[in-house]
């Protein structure tokens, strides 16, 4: 898989914020959302194993991926992936979110991804 196809993929579908880790900003895309695109998907989880690099978060060690603006991590086996992890490969992105995601201002809406949070933290 080319990194243009990674990129043609990842566009294609709609991530989803994770409401449950806030302070670690990051969305998912459930494979079930796009049966599809099951088979591209796995493709691209095999690239992130293969390509990607270990960084730790927490007590754990992760295979990170960067592709474009993005940071993508997977938590378990291409084969077994229910889901593909990504975050702002720019830190500080991400430490810009974190306290409008804390404020009372945070408005939660179904399926809003990172850029969505962006985009409500601006009109604010």
């Amino acid at each position: 898989m080319t990194e243009n196809e990674m990129l043609d993929l990842v566009v294609k579908v709609k991530w989803r914020y994770s409401v449950r880790y806030k302070s670690s900003p990051h969305e998912y895309h459930l494979l079930s959302d796009c049966p599809e695109l099951e088979d591209q998907f796995r493709d691209f989880a095999r690239q992130i194993k293969k390509q990607g690099v270990i960084e730790k978060y927490l007590s754990k060690n992760y295979v990170c991926f960067y592709l474009g603006e993005y940071k993508y991590w997977l938590m378990s086996d291409p084969e077994e992936l229910i889901l593909i992890n990504r975050t702002f490969a720019d830190d500080n992105r991400c430490k810009k979110i974190i306290p409008y995601i804390l404020s009372e201002n945070f408005k939660i809406v179904y399926r809003m991804s990172l850029k969505d949070i962006e985009d409500q933290m601006s009109n604010k």
